[in-house]
């Protein structure tokens, strides 16, 4: 059996596959394995999320999902990685990592399960095609023989960070097997914003609420950090929205709701505001922002409102333009132009379409003896450890029932 693609759905198949008796080899055109893991939450890996279920999951039919994770959802996950060796720590937000703090710790694991089982591996192999002949298949290669096998999981991951060796080969591939692929877009990646209005706030971060709007319909609303940049919006709380955003046509008006005080609403902060106003009534509009918000955010947010940060003081203002100014600061309106592009996005949102597969086993329905798994798939998690459990959830159901 050949799996092509040592990511983590890649290696995760194999690893299933082996389990059962197969004979395994990896097919990895990088020089090493797992080098997406590697650089993932900022080298630290964010194996899982605790609290992820299918409504965490995007694409044509999300519902494909719930065979899956009933087979292999996030608690037999941790169980693989505990009897691994992997000693686990869950975050806020319920992201689970290892307590090393080390991407490199879950990938040497993986590995060294392979190595148990007698997976070979051969990176450094650069797959060209693959096609049906007779009953098997025929993997082409680059600068060396083919190889063959009855049974393919095809695992070589989507179009995001084509630096690290995932530049969408796989979506030819099944095209030429028969397979339906969606249209692609980078996802949860930094966006790209119209800050005209904005432009003095480049490189302030702050805890923000972000509601997620398109259509004029609101849909999920996130809290955390948000770092305002020269071409728009970045942050955790931004690539967490933006999945809600990454597939919404132009003329759906994606965008932004900000609320700059978080867990405050309109009311909240206009009782706020009129109290330090009524303290301080010899205040410059701006300057009643300091200890508020950060650096010359409070004149900049002001300027763009049409109201003098350094004009008359806030006791001539009045509570008509105070309670102007607190509807604003908690419903700024951030229009969207889309995702940065595949260079920064985390995933790929579209790919292989899931009606062309078997959702018990992963198998294609157009090629006995293929399966496919992980990031080429037309599903994408939200941001937050999501991600990596459709990758081991389905690596490891495509091994199993490759195997089989």
């Amino acid at each position: 059996m050949i799996v092509v693609g040592g990511g983590a759905a890649g290696m995760m198949a194999a690893i299933r596959a082996a389990e059962l008796g197969r004979r395994v080899l990896i097919l990895e055109k990088n020089p090493m394995l797992g080098r997406k893991v590697l650089v993932s939450g900022n080298g630290r890996c964010n194996i899982a999320n605790a609290g992820a279920r299918v409504e965490n999951f995007h694409g044509e039919n999300n519902r494909f999902l719930h065979s899956a994770f009933a087979r292999f959802g996030v608690g037999r996950t941790l169980e693989f990685f505990e009897e691994l060796g992997l000693v686990l720590k869950e975050e806020k937000l319920g992201r689970i990592f290892p307590v090393s703090n080390q991407a490199a710790s879950v990938v040497a694991l993986l590995a060294y399960r392979m190595e148990q089982l007698g997976v070979r591996v051969a990176c450094g192999t650069c797959v060209t095609g693959v096609e049906r002949e007779g009953t098997a298949f025929r993997i082409d290669l680059k600068n060396a023989p083919a190889a063959r096998a009855r049974r393919v999981v095809l695992a070589p991951g989507g179009k995001s960070f084509p630096k690290l060796g995932t530049t969408g080969d796989g979506y030819e591939w099944a095209r030429r097997l028969g397979h339906r692929v969606t249209e692609l877009h980078p996802a949860l990646a930094p966006m790209e914003a119209e800050l005209a209005r904005l432009h003095g706030l480049q490189g302030i971060r702050l805890e923000a609420e972000l509601t997620s709007k398109s259509g004029g319909k609101r849909h999920r609303t996130f809290r955390g950090d948000l770092l305002f940049t020269a071409y728009g919006l970045s942050g955790p709380t931004v690539l967490a929205a933006s999945a809600d955003l990454a597939t919404r046509p132009s003329g759906s008006h994606p965008g932004f709701e900000v609320n700059f005080f978080p867990g405050q609403d309109a009311a909240a902060l206009d009782a706020l505001l009129a109290r330090r106003w009524e303290a301080d009534p010899g205040r410059r509009p701006g300057f009643s922002f300091v200890g508020l918000l950060p650096g010359r955010m409070g004149h900049v947010l002001l300027e763009s409102l049409g109201i003098d940060p350094d004009g008359p003081p806030v006791g001539q203002l009045g509570g008509t333009a105070r309670r102007r100014i607190a509807e604003a600061l908690t419903r700024w309106e951030i229009r969207v132009w889309g995702c940065r592009g595949w260079d920064e996005a985390e995933v790929t949102a579209g790919g292989v379409a899931v009606d062309g597969l078997d959702p018990r086993t992963l198998e294609s329905k157009h090629c006995k003896g293929l399966y496919f798994c992980g990031e080429v798939l037309d599903i994408f998690g939200d941001w937050g450890g999501y991600n990596f459990q459709f990758a081991w959830s389905t690596g490891w159901i495509a091994g199993e029932e490759a195997a089989k």
